[in-house]
């Protein structure tokens, strides 16, 4: 039986598709790696620019000026971050079926999350009184102009997750024919290993053992009262006696068969 197509003579895979699909999806892992470092940069840049005043959005998130809803965002954006950035690094470096495909998904959805939450510090969590990022931002400029806005890294941010976003995309993107041809491979791979075209590995010490000594028949167990039979006992046939008596006794036999007969003949004459 010939081997599957992509071995050698000597059955050893050869399969270069799979690393040139596997190249494919570098654009997706640095992206989305760039945009998870963007991503923790911008959260500790400015959130809020004010003339004299700068907040980080963590420091805004964790400063508990916002209620409990800006602490919980700011707790979660931390695990979005790491997903969105490490996830296609992850499946790229120990790329296994249906986990390459996961990981492009995981990032496209932890930078939307990001987008999303990033959506709540700005517009909805409020302060004690009820207002909002934004609506204190605008109060502030219609007060005096220029004195608040922005800061840098609410720009970072956002642009880091949508950038996270891009990178998920170009890497499902790629993983999806990467995945279908490492599936392949593993597939032939198990046809090699155990094919007519078997490779077998060298026994070792205990399966070695097992096979140079016979399985020893199992004893019933004693009944009660009663001793376990030994080995010796169990196999020990039963005493033969000697020849000589085998021989002694039938000739005994033999005398007394002839007197009675000589009897018999004298008492019918």
């Amino acid at each position: 039986m010939n081997a599957p197509p992509g071995f050698n003579a000597h059955q050893q895979p050869q399969p270069p598709a799979i690393y040139q699909l596997r190249g494919k999806l570098l654009p997706g892992v640095i992206t989305a790696g760039i945009a998870g470092i963007l991503a923790f940069m911008g959260t500790a840049l400015p959130f809020v620019d004010f003339t004299f005043v700068t907040v980080s959005t963590f420091g805004m998130a964790f400063d508990g000026s916002f209620g409990f809803l800006a602490t919980l965002v700011g707790i979660m954006l931390i695990p979005t971050i790491v997903i969105m950035g490490a996830a296609p690094l992850v499946a790229f470096l120990k790329p296994t079926p249906g986990w390459t495909v996961r990981a492009g998904i995981a990032a496209i959805v932890a930078g939307g999350l990001g987008l999303l939450f990033m959506i709540v510090l700005m517009f909805v969590v409020t302060d004690e009184t009820g207002t909002s990022v934004s609506s204190s931002i605008s109060y502030s400029n219609s007060q005096m102009p220029g004195v608040a806005s922005w800061g840098v890294g609410t720009w970072f941010t956002i642009i880091a997750f949508i950038a996270g976003i891009v990178g998920g995309v170009l890497f499902f993107m790629n993983s999806r024919p990467f995945d279908s041809a490492l599936r392949d491979f593993e597939q032939q791979a198990g046809y090699i290993a155990f094919g007519p075209h078997a490779q077998y590995q060298q026994p070792g010490p205990y399966s070695a053992k097992q096979s140079m000594y016979p399985a020893q028949p199992v004893p019933h167990p004693a009944q009660p009262g009663q001793h376990a039979p030994t080995q010796d006992q169990s196999t020990a046939q039963p005493p033969q006696p000697p020849l000589d008596h085998v021989q002694q006794d039938q000739q005994s036999q033999d005398d007394s068969q002839g007197e009675e007969t000589n009897q018999t003949g004298q008492s019918s004459q």
